[in-house]
């Protein structure tokens, strides 16, 4: 089942976030990148809490499509997004991601399609004893951003239930059908695994195509 398509957008024009969002996707991520850090926000989790409007009918900004009952799944090594088999971060959708474990946030960089291929180190002894991992993500390759949200409960803390906070994964133990909608791709909770993405760059919010990201440990399933 894909759950791994981009679930919400933020139209730049609207979003407060002073520059030029309608260029290159480097461009638009630098000057995103200067504008939140002179904001008052302190993660892209809570941009995406203020100012993302759901697109897709079901989903959520703490999950996303993806099941927050499915069965726990072990903290992977690390978090890997993955667009399709061969595929993690789609390159053209330059973009800031973050992971989280409960309501602590274990990983961020400023572009994670330009940075990582598709594996995300985090800081696992963080989430010791925590219920769930989720993963953010904001695709910039056009001025109306794409948000890709997903999260699998973890086995060791009190269960599966997503929390407010949320974000990512990689050691390769599969998300349970976490993710965004189709046309655009989603990431994937995974250790070791892929981690879905948006849709094919472009300069409008396409309609989102399903994919899911993954928590794998080496392919776990």
């Amino acid at each position: 089942m894909g759950k791994s398509q981009y679930i919400a957008t933020i139209d730049s024009s609207t979003s407060g976030f002073t520059g030029v969002f309608t260029g290159p996707p480097a461009d638009n991520v630098a000057a995103f990148t200067k504008a939140f850090e002179a904001s008052k926000y302190k993660s892209i989790k809570e941009v995406i809490d203020d100012k993302a409007k759901i697109i897709v009918t079901g989903a959520t900004l703490t999950c996303g499509i993806a099941d927050p009952n499915t069965t726990p799944q072990p903290l992977p090594d690390k978090v890997e997004w993955s667009h399709s088999e061969g595929e993690g971060f789609t390159s053209t959708h330059e973009s800031p991601c973050e992971v989280w474990c409960d309501m602590k946030r274990v990983f961020y960089d400023d572009n994670c399609a330009a940075q990582f291929t598709a594996e995300l180190p985090y800081e696992k002894s963080k989430c010791s004893g925590a219920s769930v991992l989720t993963m953010y993500w904001m695709a910039m390759h056009g001025p109306s951003w794409q948000v890709y949200v997903n999260c699998a409960p973890l086995s060791g803390g009190s269960g599966g239930g997503a929390t407010t906070e949320s974000s990512g994964s990689s050691a390769s133990a599969e998300l349970p059908g976490a993710g965004t909608p189709s046309t655009g791709e989603s990431p994937a909770t995974t250790t070791d695994s892929s981690a879905a993405e948006s849709p094919t760059a472009s300069q409008t919010t396409d309609a989102p195509a399903a994919e899911s990201p993954q928590l794998k440990r080496h392919h776990l399933k």
